[in-house]
């Protein structure tokens, strides 16, 4: 019978939990951006992440999506 995740190593379980709370935060959407933007713009300053988080929401804004609720 495998261990659940309470006995896997202590340094795992506190891996999964920044996982979890950087994809709850946008901090991973943010780091995904920035590795694209540094790939596409090699030489170019990666915008703060103000900056991206006010792009995204001037996209959401002039790009309205239908939703359900």
């Amino acid at each position: 019978m495998k261990p659940g995740w309470l006995g896997r190593s202590p340094d795992r379980a506190l891996l999964g939990i920044r996982w979890y709370l950087s994809e709850i935060t946008g901090t991973a959407d943010y780091e995904r951006y920035c590795r694209r933007y540094a790939e596409a713009h090699p030489g170019e300053p990666v915008p703060t992440r103000r900056a991206y988080e006010r792009h995204r929401s001037d996209h959401r804004e002039e790009n309205p999506q239908s939703r359900c609720c």
